[in-house]
């Protein structure tokens, strides 16, 4: 078995007089090789079930630091889920499938010093609202659907 991952973070930062906005950049890629290496069934030397070999997702994200949006922030995101088998004798399998993300939040402490430490939130994931298989039983009879669109919004204080 062998396993490989890439992680790489990015953040451009210029003279704060000139930037309107911060922009950062987060992407990751992982590649499983894996192989049943001892069974007595047929997946000996065999993918494991729902495991892609390939994953990768990108991240960007611009907070804005001065100016009438200063304290908002925009980010937007894909991530790629590689092909998986779901027997164990690998002749059936999921196809990949790409889903992409999104965010919006605001620092409250730009709007006023007292505000400092609260923080709102809201992130969507799945924004297309993609219909996917996700996982399906050793048969294929029992399928499920990957999760659709789903937003969550949060308010947070930090001290």
């Amino acid at each position: 078995m062998s396993e490989f991952s890439i992680f790489l973070s990015v953040q451009v930062s210029v003279d704060e007089y000139r930037q309107l906005f911060r922009p950062s950049l987060v992407a990751s890629y992982t590649y499983l090789n894996q192989e049943v290496t001892e069974s007595n069934g047929d997946d000996l030397g065999k993918r494991p079930t729902g495991t892609p070999e390939n994953m990768a997702n990108l991240w960007t994200n611009y907070q804005f630091e001065n100016g009438m949006l200063s304290g908002l922030g925009l980010g937007a995101g894909v991530r790629y889920i590689g092909s998986s088998y779901y027997d164990s004798a690998n002749e059936n399998s999921l196809p990949s499938t790409t889903l992409f993300d999104a965010s919006l939040s605001y620092d409250f402490s730009k709007v006023d010093a007292s505000f400092d430490g609260w923080h709102a939130q809201v992130n969507a994931n799945n924004v297309t609202d993609k219909e996917y298989v996700s996982d399906c039983g050793y048969f294929g009879d029992s399928c499920k659907y990957g999760v659709g669109r789903n937003v969550i919004g949060t308010i947070s204080y930090a001290w």
